[in-house]
């Protein structure tokens, strides 16, 4: 019998098929734009400092994902740093979001890291709490923008 929950790493052959779970929190977000997020991550998994691990059911079901870098913090040193993360479950539980946090520890231990650090859209407040309860803190604050390049014609 299989575990209720199974992790590994997004083959190439079902990017489209994760889309939907994407799409949870992501709604306008197209297969392309998608792929392109999804290559980034896997062209730059060097020596496994990269990628984006999934979570599927007992069914092989998508239920989480989460993409992944090695980046240096100046406070903690070898940190795994997650910038995007979406979990789900038809019973709106948290066990998927717990399951994949815990496949993401294991796979930063694996990586020697001394630390996880998650980033999520201001739209995952409901994620957030559940970091809070499961002991993560609010380490930083993030901004950004988009950069418009001027047209050179």
């Amino acid at each position: 019998m299989r575990p209720p929950f199974h992790a590994m790493s997004l083959r190439d052959n079902r990017i489209a098929e994760a889309l939907p779970l994407v799409r949870t929190n992501w709604p306008g977000l197209t297969l392309e734009e998608w792929r392109r997020f999804v290559r980034f991550f896997m062209n730059n998994s060097a020596a496994d400092r990269a990628g984006i691990l999934t979570l599927c059911d007992e069914d092989d079901y998508f239920c989480g994902l989460l993409a992944y870098r090695l980046e240096w913090d100046l406070s903690l040193g070898k940190i795994l740093s997650a910038p995007f993360l979406v979990a789900a479950d038809l019973a709106n539980s948290s066990q998927p979001l717990m399951e994949l946090l815990g496949a993401a520890e294991r796979k930063a231990v694996a990586l020697s890291c001394v630390g996880m650090q998650i980033h999520l859209a201001n739209h995952q407040d409901k994620v957030a709490l559940h970091l809070g309860e499961l002991k993560f803190m609010n380490m930083a604050r993030a901004f950004g923008r988009k950069i418009e390049v001027a047209s050179t014609s």
